[in-house]
């Protein structure tokens, strides 16, 4: 709670919070981070409280509307429609509360993007940002996975793709 005080204090107006440890304290801590987030008035993308929540934002910035949504890859693991962040499996009643992506299951990835972009646009937006939680840690390059999927987000019509996870700083194209 002291630390969404925090962020707020400090002027950074929007969080990315879909990623690897999105799960790390359960549905339940992945739900109240997200009313914590709001109860503080900081807008955020990636994660949800409710179902009814958007899966993205479209904000005004300087007279362009902008489109964000942030995305983490999954991990594998074992079992029919379940979502697995870090080897650990997500209750079947949250997958929908946590936008990610399977490298294992990238057609369903993209309808889901190609639904993104085209919900975005029908509430206004002009310019399209995709943020992605992927790649290998430490790694300077982008791997193969992020140079296919980046260059279908393109293709799709995203306007700029912000990479995290690696821990280090990777090429820009």
């Amino acid at each position: 709670d002291e630390l969404a005080n925090n962020i707020k204090d400090s002027c950074i107006g929007m969080l990315m919070t879909s990623n690897n440890h999105s799960y790390d304290t359960g549905f339940s801590g992945l739900k109240r981070t997200a009313r914590i987030l709001k109860e503080n008035g900081l807008e955020f993308t990636g994660t949800k409280e409710t179902l009814s929540d958007p899966e993205y934002l479209v904000k005004e910035v300087n007279g362009i509307k902008i489109g964000i949504v942030n995305f983490t890859y999954e991990t594998t693991g074992s079992g029919p429609n379940r979502k697995y962040l870090n080897g650990g499996a997500i209750k079947q009643e949250a997958n929908d509360y946590i936008n990610t992506f399977s490298y294992q299951r990238l057609e369903k990835f993209y309808t889901q993007a190609q639904s993104v972009i085209d919900g975005m646009k029908q509430n206004g937006a002009e310019f399209i940002t995709f943020y992605m939680h992927w790649g290998e840690e430490y790694q300077l390059t982008a791997n193969n996975w992020q140079k296919t999927i980046a260059q279908k987000l393109c293709n799709m019509g995203v306007d700029i793709i912000i990479g995290g996870h690696p821990h280090v700083v990777q090429p820009m194209e």
